[in-house]
């Protein structure tokens, strides 16, 4: 169903909010007494930035909500007033202490349209280079550089568990970045 009547998301209320994410109610006209719940968050970024000898840069943190530590590309939220492109080149130098000669936009894509409104701005990095020795000490991350065949071998296997990573990597594929 289209009907983009049946939720009124203009009137959307926000019942719960943290740092990182606001959960709003919709009002729903079909079931007055079962609103729709969505996710609030701001727009993000990600990027599969590849070395000139083909290693991949990676980043390995704790995550709470799978309880387990996740090697996922260099991540992070556009901070207000800044571009995704600023929040892409901001992101990979705090997370790794790498630059890119060039960056390419992938495209603009939705995490979960299910439940969750923003949008992840995915991009590729050609040439990435060290620019600095160690990542930002607030960035509770290690900076892990991976072979290309690797990083391939362990989507493939089922290794590397991070999707919007594993959807990069075939943009990047069908863009002829890393094929």
């Amino acid at each position: 169903m289209t009907d983009s009547t049946l939720f009124q998301t203009e009137q959307a209320e926000q019942v719960f909010e943290t740092r990182w994410f606001s959960i709003e109610k919709i009002p729903n006209r079909l079931e007055t007494e079962n609103p729709y719940y969505r996710l609030s968050c701001d727009d993000s970024v990600e990027i599969l930035a590849l070395t000139p000898d083909k290693q991949v840069l990676m980043v390995l943190q704790f995550r709470p909500a799978v309880s387990m530590p996740m090697l996922e590309l260099p991540a992070g939220h556009v901070d207000p007033g800044e571009t995704p492109e600023q929040a892409v080149q901001r992101e990979l130098e705090e997370e790794t202490g790498y630059a890119c000669e060039w960056i390419t936009y992938l495209g603009p894509h939705k995490i979960a349209a299910s439940r969750i409104n923003s949008t992840l701005h995915l991009y590729f990095g050609h040439n990435a280079y060290k620019i600095i020795g160690e990542c930002r000490k607030h960035e509770k991350v290690d900076a892990v550089l991976m072979p290309l065949d690797e990083f391939r071998k362990r989507i493939q296997e089922g290794q590397y568990l991070e999707m919007s990573g594993i959807a990069t990597y075939c943009l990047a594929n069908l863009a002829g970045f890393v094929s």
